[in-house]
């Protein structure tokens, strides 16, 4: 049976090679662009490439602990923040800022915030004055993308490649993101600005 808790920490010394392909590494410059720009359904493919790489990356399926599916890891990932966040610290004992991440924190932080923003997004489509819904829900992507970005710099610098530069340079892919969250921007910034009482069609404030 299939054992969904926390992976183990790495025995065995890593290469240089190993160490940095261990987590998924991009610049903080792209991530931010991915991130606002798909209204933070990229951190869906960030989940699932952290745990791929990690998985990936060990020498030997006996040192990964228990067996490790990335799509739910992805798709549940508040119940599995802080077990990437630990191995990211366990990852780079030697050095010095990552060793002093307080990574526990950092992932409560980050599933808080992940919990508002789902809630927020519910609440949006549920409601039938969906301004502050709405708005709320674009305003806590801020924080939580602050806090993922604080989470990147930290696997960038584990896996010897602080400034991600080994994945800096957005791709077609990412182009087509791209437009496609530009579309859905204009969409909620015209149905947030457009919504108003039935009596003066103003902004419901």
């Amino acid at each position: 049976m299939t054992d969904f808790s926390s992976p183990t920490a790495v025995a065995a010394p890593l290469t240089d090679a190993t160490r940095a392909a261990q987590f998924y590494v991009v610049s903080l410059r792209k991530f931010a662009i991915l991130f606002f720009m798909t209204l933070g359904g990229y951190q869906l493919y960030w989940f699932y490439k952290n745990w791929r790489c990690f998985k990936d990356g060990k020498p030997s399926a006996s040192e990964s602990g228990p067996s490790i599916w990335p799509v739910p890891r992805a798709l549940f990932s508040i119940f599995f923040v802080h077990s990437l966040f630990r191995v990211v610290k366990q990852h780079a004992p030697d050095n010095a800022r990552v060793a002093a991440w307080e990574n526990g924190n950092h992932a409560t932080l980050v599933v808080v915030l992940i919990i508002l923003s789902n809630g927020l997004s519910r609440l949006s489509n549920r409601s039938g004055d969906a301004f502050w819904p709405d708005l709320l829900s674009l305003l806590i992507l801020l924080p939580l993308g602050y806090a993922m970005g604080a989470a990147q710099e930290k696997i960038n610098l584990a896996c010897g490649d602080p400034e991600g530069a080994t994945n800096a340079a957005l791709t077609t892919a990412n182009y087509v993101w791209i437009v496609l969250g530009a579309i859905a921007w204009v969409a909620i910034l015209m149905g947030i600005f457009s919504v108003g009482t039935p009596a003066t069609g103003e902004l419901g404030w």
